[in-house]
C-alpha cells in the first residue's frame, strides 16, 4: 500500500472560524483517503505556538524553551485532529518520527506534532517520508 505524509500547518488546521466544522471535513477526507493509502499527518503549532513563543521570549525564555512550548502546542493540535478522526487515528501521539512508522497500518491515519527542539514540523514530515 502506498504511503503518504502530509504536513498541515497549525493555522491551516485551526483557521479561526468554524474550526470544528473545518477539522471534521479534513478528518472525513483523511478517513476516505486512508482506505487507499497509509497516511501520516504532521501538524504544526500555528498562531497559538507563535503566541506562546513570543510570550516566553518576553519572559526571558531560551530558544530551547521556546521550541519546547511550540512542540507542546503541535501535539495538542495533533490530538485535536485524532479526536475528529476517531478510531481511524492513533490513540497516543508519537514523540519521535520512528514511532510514526511503528504505528503506521493500513486503514489508519497516524497524526503527530513536533519531536525535538530545533526541528520544524516540516522537517519531521520530511524525516517520516524518508523512512
Amino acid at each position: 500500500m502506498e504511503k503518504v505524509v502530509i504536513s498541515v500547518g497549525g493555522s491551516v488546521l485551526i483557521p479561526g472560524n468554524d474550526d470544528a466544522k473545518y477539522i471534521a471535513e479534513l478528518a472525513n477526507m483523511l478517513k476516505e483517503v486512508s482506505k487507499e493509502v497509509q497516511i501520516a499527518v504532521v501538524v504544526g503549532g500555528g498562531k497559538m505556538s507563535r503566541y506562546y513563543s513570543e510570550t516566553a521570549r518576553e519572559l526571558g525564555g531560551t530558544m530551547y524553551q521556546l521550541d519546547e512550548l511550540g512542540i507542546g502546542i503541535t501535539r495538542v493540535n495533533a490530538k485535536l485532529l485524532t479526536v475528529a478522526l476517531g478510531d481511524v487515528a492513533n490513540t497516543e501521539i508519537p514523540l519521535k518520527a520512528e514511532d510514526c512508522a511503528r504505528m503506521s497500518a493500513p486503514g489508519k491515519v497516524v497524526v503527530m506534532g513536533g519531536t525535538e527542539p530545533g526541528h520544524t514540523t516540516d522537517a519531521v514530515a520530511s524525516m517520516i517520508a524518508e523512512n
